[in-house]
C-alpha cells in the first residue's frame, strides 16, 4: 500500500436484456410476459492488498449446461478480466426461459438455427451486462441486512402413495431474505443490490396458454429485481438460496396424487400472471425491507474481495430415470462412485458468501448460517453457482423417499460432507479477511 493512499472498495452494476427477436417460438415458448435479463456485479479494491477483482453474473435462465457455461464464462472473462474463482456465473432459476439445447436433439435446421440464436443472445446479454458494470465502477460502501418473507413454502408433501411435490406450510422453510447493498461512497446512491431467498422462481412452471405454448418470464425473481431497481436504483440481482425443497407460495400448475400414485395436474393458465405479480410483489417487499435494513446498518469493513474455489467429494448414487419418477413408499437407492462438486467462496468486508452447484434444502442452509454465526462468521449460501448438479438432499429426504432424493446423483451422507466443507471454508475465509483488515490497520497506524 502506498503511504497516504487509503483502501477503497469499488463496485459497479450492469444489466442487459436478452434479445429474443427471431427466436420464438422455441423450446415450448411462444410469447414474452416480461424480458429475460443478464445482470452483473463487479467488486474491486484499490489498492489490492491481496484482493482481486470479482465478477458475479446472474442470467435469467433455468440452468446452464456445461458447454454453454464454458462460453458464457469466456464472454464474461473477456469483458471483466475475471476468471477462475473470481468469476461466478449463476442463474436466477426462472422456469420460464428457453434452454439452449444440444443441436442433435432438435428436430430440424430451423430449430437448430433458433438454438444458435438463443445461445448468442445469452452470450451478448452477459457481455453487455458485465461491460456496463465495469464502466460504472466507483468507490462504494457495502452493508448487509435481512427481512422476513412469506414468498416461499415447503414443497415436500406426504400423499397416499408417498411423498411428492406440493404445498406444505407445516414443513420447514427459512422465511428470510438477505441483501448485500453497494452504495456510492460520495452521494449514497445505490449502485447494486444482491439479494437471496430460499425459493425457486417457478410460479409459471409448466403453465401454458390456449395454444399449448409457455410465456417467457423472469418469474418472481424478475418481478422483485425490477421493483428494487425502480425503488432503490442501481442493479438488483437475485441469487437462489437453499431452495431444493421450497416453492413459491402460489403456483399456476397444481398436482394431485391419487392413492394409486397417478398424478393429475390443473393449470390456472392466465391467472398465473397474477400469481407472479402477487408472490413477486411479496418477494420485492421483503427484499426492499432487507435492503433498507442494510442501508441502516454499519458499513462492512473495506477489505476484500477475496475469492477461492475447490472441489469437495460426496457419496454418489444412481439417479432415477426422470421420466419414471413418481410417489413411492419403497425405493432402492443404489450407491455409485463418489461425486466431486465445486465449492466457490467469496469474502468481502466481514461477510463470507459460499456458492454451491447442487440445490440443498432450506433446513440445511439455515443450519449452516446459524452454525457459522455461532462461530463468529457472517455467512450466506447460494446454489446453482458456476454450474448445476440437481439436488443434494438431507437424510430426512432419503427416509421419506422424496422427489429430491430420487432425482439426485448424491448419496446419503452428502449433506454432512458438504456441511463440513462449507463451515471449514467459511472459517478459513473469515480468517483471511480478518488478516487483511489487520494489515490495513497496521499500515494505517504506521503513517
Amino acid at each position: 500500500m502506498i503511504e497516504g493512499e487509503k483502501s477503497m472498495l469499488l463496485a459497479g452494476g450492469g444489466k442487459a436484456v436478452v434479445d429474443l427477436d427471431g427466436i420464438l417460438p422455441f423450446d415450448g415458448f411462444g410469447s414474452v410476459r416480461d424480458s429475460l435479463c443478464a445482470r452483473a456485479l463487479v467488486l474491486d479494491a484499490v489498492p489490492g492488498d491481496g484482493a482481486q477483482r470479482v465478477c458475479i453474473v446472474v442470467l435469467d435462465a433455468t440452468s446452464i449446461a456445461p458447454d454453454l457455461m464454458t462460453s458464457l464464462r469466456a464472454a464474461a472473462t473477456t469483458a471483466s478480466g475475471c476468471t477462475g474463482p473470481h468469476l461466478w456465473v449463476c442463474v436466477s432459476h426462472t422456469f420460464s426461459a428457453p434452454h439452449v439445447r444440444t443441436p442433435s436433439h432438435l428436430a430440424d435446421d430451423a430449430q437448430r438455427e433458433r438454438n444458435l440464436r438463443l445461445r448468442d443472445a445469452y452470450g451478448l446479454a452477459v457481455t453487455a451486462a458485465v461491460r456496463h458494470a465495469i464502466a460504472s465502477l466507483r468507490e462504494v460502501t457495502l452493508s448487509w441486512g435481512s427481512a422476513p418473507t412469506t414468498a416461499n413454502v415447503n414443497r415436500d408433501v406426504e400423499t397416499p402413495a408417498g411423498w411428492w411435490l406440493g404445498r406444505n406450510p407445516n414443513g420447514f422453510s427459512d422465511h428470510g431474505v438477505r441483501a448485500l447493498v453497494a452504495r456510492d461512497a460520495s452521494d449514497g446512491g445505490v449502485v447494486a443490490t444482491l439479494f437471496s431467498a430460499d425459493v425457486q422462481p417457478s410460479v409459471l412452471c409448466g403453465s401454458a396458454s390456449s395454444d399449448g405454448l409457455h410465456a417467457v418470464s423472469g418469474d418472481i425473481a424478475g418481478e422483485a429485481s425490477r421493483a428494487l431497481e425502480e425503488g432503490l436504483g442501481g442493479v438488483a440481482m437475485f441469487l437462489v438460496g437453499t431452495a431444493a425443497d421450497q416453492a413459491p407460495a402460489e403456483q399456476a400448475v397444481t398436482v394431485w396424487v391419487a392413492a394409486d400414485g397417478s398424478l393429475e395436474a390443473h393449470d390456472a393458465r392466465g391467472e398465473g400472471f397474477s400469481m407472479v405479480s402477487r408472490v413477486g410483489g411479496e418477494l420485492a417487499r421483503a427484499a426492499c425491507a432487507a435492503a433498507d435494513a442494510a442501508l441502516a446498518a454499519p458499513a462492512l469493513p473495506s477489505v476484500g474481495p477475496i475469492a477461492e474455489w475447490h472441489e469437495t467429494t460426496c457419496p454418489g448414487q444412481v439417479r432415477a430415470d426422470f421420466h419414471q419418477l413418481a410417489p413411492a413408499r419403497e425405493f432402492a437407492f443404489r450407491p455409485a462412485e463418489p461425486v466431486p462438486t465445486t465449492v466457490s467462496v467469496l469474502g468481502v468486508g466481514n461477510l463470507v458468501l459460499v456458492g454451491l452447484q447442487p440445490e440443498v434444502s432450506s433446513l440445511l442452509g439455515s443450519k449452516l448460517r446459524r452454525t457459522a454465526a455461532e462461530q463468529g462468521v457472517q455467512l450466506d449460501v447460494f446454489t446453482l453457482v458456476n454450474g448445476g448438479a440437481k439436488y443434494l438432499p438431507d437424510d430426512e429426504a432419503y427416509d421419506r423417499i422424496t422427489y429430491e432424493a430420487m432425482n439426485s446423483g448424491f448419496g446419503r451422507g452428502s449433506d454432512a460432507a458438504i456441511s463440513r466443507d462449507v463451515l471449514a471454508s467459511a472459517q478459513n475465509m473469515a480468517a483471511r479477511l480478518a488478516a487483511q483488515a489487520e494489515r490495513a490497520g497496521e499500515q494505517g497506524d504506521s503513517k
